[in-house]
């Protein structure tokens, strides 16, 4: 599936320059800027709040459900909801309420085809977002954690996690522009652009071969991950 491209109109700008498409995929933006009272420069930090949440989320999902915390899964799908509907997200808020409303029947027992259908909108919404973070809207959300201060590490991780989840994505959805993010994801991984497995998953990438390069990219995450 090819997304349409993002079509940008004048006098949108926000946090340090970022401007704001017409058109994100999977979020309605005037729903979202109706939401803020038509405030661009506010909705744009919320979308890179909403970035944050969304990349750093199946990652605090997995250790809430680890250790049995049903009242902090529910709480954070409840966030999660709250959220996605703030920022026009309706095909991810929907979702994350259908889990929510399972959960209030079966506590952590949620159906597998509730939780593929959640994480296939929260990908979608991680896709979309990151086509306007650019070196722009991470950096803006960090400089916000640190009291204006830029924290140099927490960024390049947030630019690499969030890098990953739109490639991850976009070879798990055959997208046409999978290439840009690859090399947007490569951009950010230092030493390990030289390893084998990154060289794999370029091969794949560029033979279409994305049944293997989904599996090599998680195995890639895995060897990364906890380093950056």
């Amino acid at each position: 599936m090819v997304l349409q491209s993002s079509h940008f109109s004048e006098g949108n700008s926000g946090p340090q320059g970022t401007q704001l498409p017409d058109f994100l995929d999977g979020v309605d933006v005037q729903e979202g800027l109706a939401n803020m009272d038509g405030s661009r420069s506010l909705y744009l930090r919320i979308l890179v709040n909403m970035l944050r949440r969304c990349c750093q989320f199946e990652h605090q999902l997995d250790a809430a459900r680890d250790r049995g915390d049903t009242d902090e899964v529910k709480r954070m799908f409840h966030t999660l909801k709250g959220l996605a509907g703030s920022i026009g997200a309706r095909e991810l808020r929907k979702s994350a309420e259908d889990v929510e409303r399972a959960m209030a029947e079966n506590g952590l027992q949620v159906p597998d085809v509730l939780m593929r259908s959640f994480k296939k909108s929260l990908g979608r919404v991680i896709h979309s977002l990151s086509e306007l973070d650019g070196e722009n809207m991470l950096d803006q959300g960090a400089s916000d954690r640190s009291g204006g201060k830029l924290d140099e590490k927490v960024t390049v991780a947030a630019h690499l996690e969030a890098s990953f989840k739109a490639l991850e994505w976009a070879i798990q959805e055959g997208d046409g522009d999978v290439m840009r993010k690859l090399s947007a994801f490569g951009n950010f991984l230092g030493e390990w652009r030289d390893s084998p497995i990154f060289q794999d998953l370029v091969q794949q990438v560029d033979d279409y071969d994305f049944d293997l390069a989904g599996p090599t990219l998680r195995r890639l995450w895995s060897s990364v991950h906890g380093v950056t």
